[in-house]
């Protein structure tokens, strides 16, 4: 491993446009942080294309399992100050890595959480975790949506965002349409809803949209062929958190399965 001392050396200027949303959409390529992160991008099979080690950590037994399941991955040395710049978290473990987007399939596969413009990283993060654990396959981002491949929201997922397929879709329509193409049954998630969520018939391939903190589902979400559904609750109560509705809804799903 070489240490990178200097702001103007190639991989630093890399690691630091790989901060930036635009960059990593146009690359397709995201920066993970932290062993555990490192450990899952590979364990699921990602392409990670280099990764970086704060100097005086690089006997870290952790990273040094980490980098060992990498094998013949490039590994460079950052200096301690440069690393910790450049890292995203108060404590940094001592590891980042650039790792490949991975290109979601032709085709659906299974059912789908669609997240209609959620904008708190940590909810985004949150909901992918939980769809995860849920069997939920795809995720579909609705444009507006936080960006998926920020650390925030892959540090929320834990790692659940390296086994599901992400689509993305420039709106509503474009998501529904998406959905239609694959058969998927479309279930709006609105406090306002039609249906209690425990009497709808979640069974089979379905699509699950959770909506905006603030602002709730767009309205081409609620037209008349979607079906809406709702969590009762007490009538003081004023709403659910938005990755505590997705949960609810993705775990009774999974209940109706009998899985």
């Amino acid at each position: 491993m070489k240490t990178i001392v200097s702001e103007a050396n190639e991989t630093v200027k890399f690691v630091r446009k790989l901060c930036e949303r635009k960059y990593r959409d146009r690359e397709g390529m995201f920066l993970i942080e932290g062993i555990h992160l490192l450990y899952e991008a590979l364990k699921s099979g990602l392409e990670v294309i280099q990764i970086y080690v704060r100097s005086g950590d690089e006997t870290d037994p952790g990273i040094l399992d980490a980098l060992r399941l990498a094998k013949d991955t490039s590994t460079v040395l950052f200096d301690r100050d440069l690393f910790d710049s450049l890292a995203d978290t108060v404590t940094p473990q001592g590891v980042m890595a650039a790792v490949r987007r991975p290109n979601p399939p032709a085709q659906m596969n299974g059912s789908a959480l669609v997240i209609d413009r959620l904008q708190d990283p940590g909810n985004v993060g949150s909901i992918v975790r939980s769809a995860d654990a849920a069997g939920i396959e795809t995720v579909i981002a609705v444009k507006g949506t936080a960006d998926i491949y920020s650390r925030k929201v892959l540090r929320a997922a834990a790692g659940a965002l390296f086994r599901i397929h992400v689509f993305f879709a420039e709106d509503a329509e474009t998501a529904l349409t998406l959905l239609r193409e694959n058969d998927i049954k479309v279930f709006a998630c609105d406090m306002k809803g039609a249906i209690p969520y425990h009497s709808a018939d979640l069974t089979g391939r379905i699509g699950i949209v959770i909506g905006n903190e603030g602002g709730g589902l767009s309205e081409t979400f609620l037209s008349g062929d979607t079906d809406t559904i709702y969590i009762p609750m007490e009538p003081e109560s004023e709403s659910l958190n938005a990755s505590v509705t997705a949960a609810i809804v993705m775990f009774e799903k999974r209940r109706q399965d009998g899985r």
